[in-house]
């Protein structure tokens, strides 16, 4: 799943390639991949980003008009802005196409679309059933949207390498901006900006956030029985990390994943603060770590996976043999001479 490094190597991707473009339509070509405020009755597009940003792995885009569009990537989401030639793709949403209002039944009565989540959801992360009732009983997300938001089936399937595209963003001047997602797990929310809260869950600081420091660490380790790495994944303590980099920030800090969070020193929980800030931000510099789906919007990979010191490794830096354990069905790497 794309962490914190990750979601900001797309976001600084997206801010480079579409400051002061304007978004002109919003296709859904996967039932489910697209949610719509229900409070949105007419057509937003189109309309100028204003901002970009993220908060933990959500990547934010507001509107001039007071709607955001939020972007989860999920375990195997990517956006890409699409080369020229992937373009004709994007005038397939031909008359007659379901709009939302006319989707299939997997939106029906008491029914969530997202339960078949998988076992990749970080310590304390909510899984997608749990954020926003707008699938309750009776309640369709899809109702009364706008032309310019249409289910196309099939639109990529006669280009072998873009299968997996679930939801395209046309822009000015013929930009397309593609949603691809083999897992089918990464969502895209258009909803008023007003009501952001309704589609984030719970999530903590920020990791780079000034206000993220030995002070605040210590405060959420103090009565925490739990392993230290449980506690850094938990989204609602600190927004963004996940398995890869509290693996790398673990073994810098020379803790052990498996230690109770409240066994650290002070010492310990200074190195930990200071290493997770100099573990991410390397890894934004790289542009992230890419070990299996992730990619850049230019669909190139980062380089951060070149640097790492123990995650999927068989020996540590200093030469000692890597142990693997599971912790909270993650694969935990620690070197048992380094890490104490």
């Amino acid at each position: 799943m794309p962490e914190l490094p990750e979601v900001q190597t797309v976001l600084n991707g997206l801010s480079e390639a579409l400051r002061d473009r304007s978004l002109s339509a919003l296709i859904c070509h996967y039932e489910g991949t697209v949610i719509i405020d229900p409070e949105i009755t007419c057509s937003p597009f189109p309309a100028r980003i204003m901002s970009f940003r993220r908060r933990g792995k959500y990547i934010r885009l507001d509107l001039e008009n007071e709607i955001t569009l939020l972007v989860h990537l999920r375990m195997t989401g990517k956006l890409i802005l699409a080369k020229q030639s992937d373009q004709k793709c994007s005038d397939e949403v031909a008359a007659g196409e379901r709009p939302y209002e006319e989707v299939s039944d997997e939106v029906a009565e008491g029914e969530r679309p997202y339960e078949e989540v998988s076992d990749e959801v970080a310590a304390g992360e909510r899984p997608y059933e749990e954020v926003y009732d707008e699938v309750a009983a009776g309640e369709r997300p899809y109702e009364e949207v706008y032309d310019q938001v249409a289910v196309v089936r099939h639109s990529y399937e006669e280009i072998p390498e873009l299968k997996h595209v679930r939801a395209s963003i046309t822009l000015d001047e013929n930009g397309l901006v593609l949603f691809n997602d083999p897992r089918t797990f990464g969502k895209i929310w258009l909803c008023r900006t007003e009501n952001i809260e309704y589609y984030l869950p719970e999530l903590g600081l920020e990791p780079l956030a000034d206000e993220f420091d030995r002070h605040y660490l210590g405060k959420q380790v103090k009565t925490r029985k739990a392993p230290i790495k449980n506690v850094l994944l938990d989204q609602k303590v600190i927004a963004g990390l996940g398995n890869i980099y509290v693996s790398e920030i673990l073994f810098r800090a020379r803790v052990r994943p498996d230690r109770p969070a409240n066994s650290l020193s002070s010492n310990e929980i200074d190195r930990i603060v200071k290493e997770t800030k100099q573990v991410l931000t390397e890894a934004i510099a790289l542009n992230g770590t890419s070990i299996s789906d992730f990619r850049r919007i230019d669909d190139k990979t980062g380089e951060f996976q070149n640097y790492l010191r123990i995650y999927q490794k068989d020996l540590c830096p200093s030469g000692h043999p890597v142990t693997r354990i599971r912790q909270a069905g993650r694969s935990s790497f620690f070197c048992p001479c380094c890490q104490r």
